[in-house]
Parts: structure tokens; sequence; C-alpha cells
């Protein structure tokens, strides 16, 4: 599509330099469509050249006569081809394949086009050969900016490739800030996992510890109870002993006693029957 209108402004502009009626310019001859030296510089070299007479006609040459109505500017060009190619131009712009028009640079063109038509319209002194001349410069400013524009195109890009790669690699950045963060995460919870279980074990332990040290209180307290039984049944049987003691010394003590005063008794009461014997013999006998 861009090549096919490329081609068509470009006839476009072949014919409007050539399908222009050729009269001659009443002005100098100007060859730089870009700077106005050459211009300024014809006419002070015309000026300073002396004065040659007007040529005589030739009678070979054919008369030429001059067109007081002419439908082109006096530099003979035409501009209506120009106009045309300019219409043509913004219907290519405001058409559907505008993007690609604009991507290959012809809407600069365009715009260069129109300011062409402007310049050939203030400058009616010229030629239809320095309009030409100018198409041309205005076409190799067009390929340059149109260079510019696949440079630029391309810088656009390899900026995009940058971009692209620069999101990549963020990308994989933050993929691998995630997978860091993950595995400190892991790592913490592990560690975390262990010291509870380390913290458990030191709690089982010192909960053992504290069960085996009320355990050893309670025996030793159950030792000393029996030990303090122990001597409280000594301590008894002791005084149940001595109790016994003292109760078979009494025994003794008053058995003692009572043999004492049994053989007193029966001491007295022999004392008493001596002197009695003989009577109560003689009272026996005297019964009998």
């Amino acid at each position: 599509m861009s090549k096919s209108c490329a081609s068509g402004i470009l006839a476009a502009l072949a014919y409007a330099g050539f399908s222009a009626d050729h009269a001659y310019a009443d002005g100098p001859f100007n060859f730089s469509p870009f700077s106005s030296s050459s211009a300024a510089s014809t006419p002070q070299q015309t000026a300073s050249e002396p004065a040659k007479p007007p040529a005589q006609p030739s009678a070979a040459e054919p008369t030429r006569f001059r067109n007081d109505t002419p439908r082109t500017t006096s530099a003979g060009f035409d501009p209506e081809a120009l106009e045309r190619g300019v219409k043509a131009l913004r219907e290519i712009t405001s058409s559907s394949h505008a993007k690609k028009v604009v991507k290959f640079g012809f809407f600069s063109f365009s715009i260069l086009f129109e300011s062409l038509v402007a310049v050939e319209r203030l400058k009616l002194e010229e030629n239809w050969g320095c309009g030409f001349i100018r198409i041309c410069g205005i076409l190799l400013v067009f390929e340059v900016i149109k260079k510019q524009e696949e440079s630029r195109q391309q810088e656009l890009t390899a900026k995009a490739a940058e971009f692209k790669a620069m999101q990549a690699q963020a990308e994989a950045e933050k993929q691998r800030v995630v997978y860091d963060e993950q595995k400190k995460l892991a790592q913490q919870q592990a560690q975390i996992k262990s010291q509870m279980a380390r913290y458990e074990d030191e709690l089982a332990r010192k909960r053992m510890q504290a069960e085996n040290e009320h355990q050893r209180a309670r025996n030793q307290e159950l030792v000393k109870m029996q030990e303090e039984s122990a001597m409280r049944q000594e301590a008894a049987r002791r005084a149940t002993e001595e109790q016994i003691q003292a109760q078979r010394r009494q025994t003794e003590r008053e058995k003692a006693e009572i043999e004492r005063e049994t053989i007193r008794v029966r001491a007295w009461q022999k004392q008493r029957e001596e002197p009695m014997k003989p009577s109560l013999q003689r009272m026996l006998t005297e019964e009998c």
C-alpha cells in the first residue's frame, strides 16, 4: 500500500512538473531550493556585468508570442496538479490505511507538500524548473525524514525489546525474591518448629524433673514419717517394757512382802500353838 502511494505521489509530482505550459521566466533561474544565497548572488552578478545589447532575433527562429492570460503562474508552473496531489494525500491520511502511511512518513510529506504549494504560490517569479528542483529537494528531505522515521522506529523497537528484557529481568528478579522470601520463610518456620520442639522437650524434662523431685520429697517425707513412727513405736515399746518391768518389780515386791507376811503369820501361829499343843493333846486324848 505504501509503495503504491509513493508511486502515485511521484507520478503526480512528475505530472505537475511536465504538464505545465513552457513559458519562459522573466526573472533569473534559482537552483537551490533551500537557501537564497544563489538567488541573491545572481542579481549581483548580472548587475556587475556590463549591459549587453538585446540580441536580434534570428530569422531562423520562430516568433514566440507572450501569453498574457496564462492558466499557469508567471513562472510557468501549474499548482493545480500539486493541489490534486495534496487532496489525494489528505484522502490517504483520512483513510483506514492512515496508520501505515504515517508509519512510513507520508503524513510529514503531505505537510511538506502543502508547504511546497504555498511556496510556489508566493514565489510567482520562479520558473517551473526551479519548482521541479524544489520538488526533488523535498523528496530528498522526505527520504531523510523516512530514514529518520525508520531509525526512530528501530530505536523504539530496540527500546521496546530492552523494556521487555528489563521487564523479564524484573519478573525474574521478582520470582527470585519471592523464592528467597519463601525459602527464608520455610527456614524460619523450620527454625521455629525446632525451637518449639526443643522448648517442649525442655518443658517435659523440667516437668519430669519436678515430678521426680516431688516424688523424692514424698519418699523422704514417708521415710521420715516411718522413722518417726518407728521411734514412737520404740519409745512406746520401751515405755511398755519399763512399765512391765515396773509392774513385775512391784509384783515381786508385793510377793516378797506377802511371803514375808505369811512367814511372819506362820511363825506367830507356831509360837501361839506351841503352848497350846499339850493341852490340845490332852483334850484329844480325853475324848478318845
